[in-house]
C-alpha cells in the first residue's frame, strides 16, 4: 500500500496550510490556541466563532458535498486539513461530534 501524498494531496496540503496560517491570526481564531476546552473559559463561544468562520470560507466539512454544505473533498484531504490546523494550535473541527450529528 502507497501512503505517499498524490501530487493533487501535496497541492490541497500547500493551500490549506497557506490558509491556516493567514488564519491563524484573525478575529476568529483568537483565544483557541492553547486553550483548554471549558464552560467556564468561553471556549464554546470561541469554537463556535472559529467554526462558523471555516464554513464561511468553505474549510468546514471537507468531504461533504458541496450540495450539503461541504467542499466534496476526500477524507484524505479532510485528515490533511486537520493535520495543518493542528500546526498553529487550531482545531480543524472544534465540534466534531455536533457537525457531524447534525450532518
Amino acid at each position: 500500500m502507497d501512503f505517499d501524498e498524490s501530487p493533487e494531496e501535496a497541492a490541497f496540503r500547500a493551500e490549506a496550510r497557506a490558509w491556516l496560517e493567514e488564519a491563524a491570526h484573525t478575529e476568529a481564531a483568537r483565544g483557541l490556541r492553547g486553550a483548554t476546552p471549558s464552560l467556564a473559559s468561553g471556549w464554546i463561544a470561541r469554537a463556535k466563532r472559529w467554526q462558523a468562520h471555516l464554513a464561511d470560507e468553505g474549510w468546514a466539512c471537507i468531504a461533504w458535498p458541496r450540495a450539503c454544505g461541504g467542499r466534496g473533498g476526500t477524507v484524505a484531504e479532510a485528515a490533511i486539513f486537520a493535520e495543518e490546523a493542528a500546526r498553529p494550535g487550531l482545531s480543524a473541527n472544534a465540534l466534531a461530534v455536533g457537525v457531524s450529528m447534525a450532518g
